[in-house]
């Protein structure tokens, strides 16, 4: 593990990573977590795909990094963290599956999600737009009365607002979180940061039930 300057006042530092969708909701609430519980010790953030997190890992410059698709390399271990469900969210109030007019945006979370779409929504075709922007898409479909997969935990927020509407009768789409740490983090540190975001994963599986209920 490379050297990481330690500020004025603290005695430890942890450098996390996650990628974009994986921040709300789940890296901001271990970040709070982890200065609540441990006042002394320095936290450093990265955003970044799963390429760039695995290299940071390798190079040493961070700690852990949340990620879904965890690559196996020398030094670092993965450990699932827990199930994200992409549901399906509409913009407009009422939305059923029988959507027209180009409104369905095909997100692109990956082969496994397309062989998942390909099996379980024939009739849900692609409208010829399709995005690799993640959660990101949110922001895209409220703003232009459509409709998406998206993660339950990171669009609750928009659900409350009345801002999406989960599609009653749309099958939710299992994609696994995996928390990657650098094999060589000291022991006592690792335990403390596993601890705090496993805190937090219990409070967002808590809160996952209500919304998945609400679709089926």
């Amino acid at each position: 593990m490379q050297h990481m300057m330690i500020p004025h006042g603290f005695k430890h530092t942890l450098s996390i990573g996650a990628q974009y969708s994986l921040w709300p909701r789940l890296g901001f609430g271990w970040i709070d977590k982890l200065q609540t519980e441990i006042p002394d010790l320095s936290i450093r953030a990265e955003l970044g795909m799963a390429d760039r997190l695995t290299r940071y890992l390798i190079e040493g410059h961070l700690h852990c990094a949340l990620m879904y698709t965890p690559q196996l390399r020398h030094g670092i271990e993965a450990t699932k963290l827990m199930d994200e469900d992409l549901i399906l969210v509409a913009s407009w109030e009422n939305p059923t599956l029988d959507m027209d007019g180009g409104r369905y945006i095909f997100v692109d979370w990956g082969p496994e999600f397309t062989h998942f779409h390909n099996q379980n929504l024939p009739n849900l075709e692609n409208t010829g737009l399709t995005l690799s922007l993640g959660a990101l898409t949110a922001d895209y479909i409220i703003d232009r009365k459509a409709a998406a997969y998206l993660p339950a935990r990171f669009v609750q927020r928009n659900i409350d607002a009345g801002q999406l509407h989960p599609v009653p009768g749309a099958p939710h789409f299992v994609y696994p979180i995996w928390q990657v740490w650098r094999d060589d983090t000291d022991p006592i540190l690792r335990a403390a940061g596993e601890s705090t975001l496993n805190q937090i994963v219990k409070r967002i599986i808590a809160k996952r039930e209500v919304i998945i209920s609400s679709i089926t």
